[in-house]
């Protein structure tokens, strides 16, 4: 679960590489967004609660906050601004959003943003 985040995040990182380098790149995202939340949310959520590995494994911090880091990119895309129609797939219901994180960095998009507008002075 936790690769959700550390391939899935890395086509995000890739993108916006290529797209500061000047190369047109495709708004899709080189990868299937719905069957990587779906495997996170069908195999490795633990029936009491929290993320693991993969099944018959115990849930753990680890995996809980990198498969919910994963599943965000995939959500939002490899985009790095907040557009209305930004959102690339979310399966399920409306409720499973999840807030946009920046993949350089796995925090929040905002605290990102707000940090780099704090250390540019």
């Amino acid at each position: 679960s936790c690769y959700s985040f550390w391939q899935g995040a890395a086509f995000a990182v890739l993108w916006e590489a290529m797209r500061q380098q000047g190369v047109e790149v495709p708004d899709h995202f080189w990868m299937a967004p719905s069957s990587l939340q779906m495997y996170v949310m069908l195999a490795c959520q633990a029936p009491n609660g929290g993320l693991r590995d993969k099944p018959g494994k115990n849930p753990d911090y680890y995996h809980t906050c990198y498969s919910l880091s994963g599943m965000s990119s995939s959500q939002w895309g490899p985009r790095t601004t907040d557009t209305p129609g930004g959102k690339t797939d979310v399966v399920g219901a409306a409720t499973n959003v999840l807030s946009r994180i920046d993949p350089f960095y796995n925090v929040l998009a905002t605290q990102s943003v707000a940090a780099q507008e704090y250390y540019r002075g």
